[in-house]
């Protein structure tokens, strides 16, 4: 299903891929150091929601016209926003309240819990947005009287 194209999409789309040219660099970089120099959980947890955002761009820039793949890029892009913010909050803010003298709350809230959290949203986003198509394209199973009859 395409849609019309009543919108121009190119200029938004030129300007994605020219994000995620020097975003997928820096992913393919880190990737390199892990081949190289071994396993790194920093280089993890830095390039794989990186490399989620470099994947979500290229997949607007090739079929950004397309209103059904515009829809999923958002769906996850959203999820792993919401997700990865709140889990970071909650983490930063609640190891702030149970351990207030320690310092190693905040780097386990953005280095470990967010990213996770943006791992998950991003999977889960497009699974909430084709549940609501679901339900749209779902036939009504109400019947008048007159259909029973």
């Amino acid at each position: 299903m395409r849609c019309h194209p009543s919108r121009n999409w190119m200029g938004l789309r030129i300007a994605v891929g020219l994000f995620a040219l020097p975003l997928s660099a820096f992913v393919l970089l880190l990737a390199s150091k892990q081949v190289h120099h071994g396993f790194d959980w920093v280089h993890t947890a830095v390039g794989v929601p990186m490399g989620i955002v470099a994947y979500l761009s290229w997949q607007f820039v090739v079929g950004g016209n397309d209103a059904i793949c515009r829809r999923k890029v958002a769906s996850a892009g959203l999820g792993g926003i919401l997700l990865g913010g709140i889990g970071a909050s909650l983490a930063f803010m609640g190891s702030a309240m149970l351990m207030p003298n320690s310092n190693l709350g905040p780097m386990v809230a953005f280095l470990i819990i967010g990213p996770i959290g943006f791992v998950a949203g991003v999977l889960l986003g497009p699974f909430v947005a084709l549940a609501e198509n679901f339900d749209e394209r779902a036939p009504s199973v109400s019947m008048t009287k007159q259909d029973q009859t």
